[in-house]
């Protein structure tokens, strides 16, 4: 599943497109949510690349275009989600708000898959981003998923909160499997400022 968060102008427009627009309370945010059958990922196409492959199918001659590169028709339910998902791209587009969203569904949803297969080896070199410098709704959003994953840091040094940390043990609990080894390039500052108190405890407790 994910979400599009959506501004105040574009709120009447999109309803005049007929886009699957829902309410957040907590955030007093509207947003898009797509959300893809898991029988997509679990039933039809357990290879990443051919997925992958299948998208980009998708995005060039539509849902014929999938079907093609899986050899398997669709169940309506799977058409449905998928025409909603190519429909909600091709708004976003015709108002010019982006033309890389395309690409952010796929690799969310490939990476939804990625969580649960688990790998041996997960390498990488992480952004090095403080989340204050995210648009405010986007950095409470990370704030929150830092709390959650208890490697906040304490109030003192709450402002120097960096999204490789976050990064960091969400690759570590989600995508690593146990015995597995984890090579992610972090900042230096994380391994003795406070504000990577909780990082350090995350990982000396996974040693």
């Amino acid at each position: 599943m994910s979400h599009i968060g959506i501004d105040n102008d574009s709120i009447n427009r999109f309803r005049e497109e007929k886009l699957p627009i829902k309410y957040e309370r907590d955030l007093n945010e509207y947003y898009i949510q797509l959300s893809i059958p898991r029988s997509l990922f679990y039933n039809l196409v357990r290879n990443l690349a051919k997925l992958h492959r299948a998208f980009i199918g998708l995005r060039i001659g539509g849902i014929k275009g999938f079907e093609n590169e899986i050899n398997i028709t669709l169940k309506n339910v799977e058409r449905e989600a998928l025409e909603t998902m190519i429909k909600v791209i091709s708004v976003l587009e015709k108002y010019g708000i982006d033309n890389i969203w395309y690409s952010i569904f796929i690799n969310h949803f490939l990476a939804i898959i990625a969580a649960e297969k688990k790998f041996d080896l997960v390498l990488g070199n992480l952004p090095w981003v403080n989340v204050s410098k995210y648009p405010r709704k986007y950095s409470e959003k990370l704030k929150k998923i830092a709390k959650e994953l208890g490697v906040n840091p304490p109030r003192e040094a709450a402002k120097k909160l960096d999204i490789s940390v976050i990064l960091y043990v969400i690759s570590a609990k989600y995508l690593l499997k146990q015995g597995g080894v984890l090579g992610l390039m972090v900042p230096a500052s994380i391994f003795r400022g406070l504000h990577g108190s909780g990082w350090r405890s995350f990982f000396i407790e996974k040693r």
